[in-house]
């Protein structure tokens, strides 16, 4: 019998964001959020146009509570990472 101790490397399922609900607030941030998607975990953060939210709280895998930072006028990308 044969070992290859560390042969072989688990990747986790890709997340997905699918929605944001409250599609746009004031520049001032504060708006409160719901980002549904896929395999959100525990430790996720969420960032809009690269600055992160505050008062995160992962629901479900499915489903995060934000609220938005400030940010200048315009369209952003609203990023979430898992740990």
């Amino acid at each position: 019998v044969a070992t290859l101790t560390g042969g072989f490397y688990y990747l986790p399922d890709p997340i997905g964001v699918s929605q944001v609900i409250a599609a746009e607030g004031s520049t001032a941030g504060g708006t409160a959020v719901t980002v549904q998607g896929t395999n959100f975990a525990t430790g996720a953060t969420v960032s809009f146009g690269g600055i992160y939210a505050t008062s995160v709280s992962v629901v479900s895998d499915q489903v995060i509570t934000c609220t938005t930072p400030a940010h200048y006028k315009g369209t952003v990308d609203v990023r979430v990472d898992v740990p």
